[in-house]
């Protein structure tokens, strides 16, 4: 799977359709900084790391899985990794 640009919606909506079955059809980007995030469907919300910042995403991850076991509730997280 491969996306061409941040801005190649009709990939990005694909893709995370396909990966997480969510039919989405509708995503607009929210914010970029650390990493682009967009809504989708005013449901989710995917954020896409750049690959230097892999570590953080990663980190982020283990945050969230180590406030679930502590019976905090989280928004649910994936990990994906997407290339080329």
């Amino acid at each position: 799977m491969f996306i061409n640009s941040y801005t190649d919606y009709d990939n990005l909506i694909r893709i995370v359709n396909e990966s997480y079955q969510v039919n989405a059809e509708n995503i607009q980007l929210h914010r970029d900084g650390v990493g682009r995030v967009y809504f989708l469907e005013n449901k989710y919300v995917l954020k896409i790391y750049r690959s230097f910042y892999a570590d953080n995403a990663l980190q982020t991850i283990e945050i969230l899985e180590y406030l679930k076991n502590y019976n905090f509730l989280p928004p649910k997280s994936y990990r994906q990794t997407l290339a080329a």
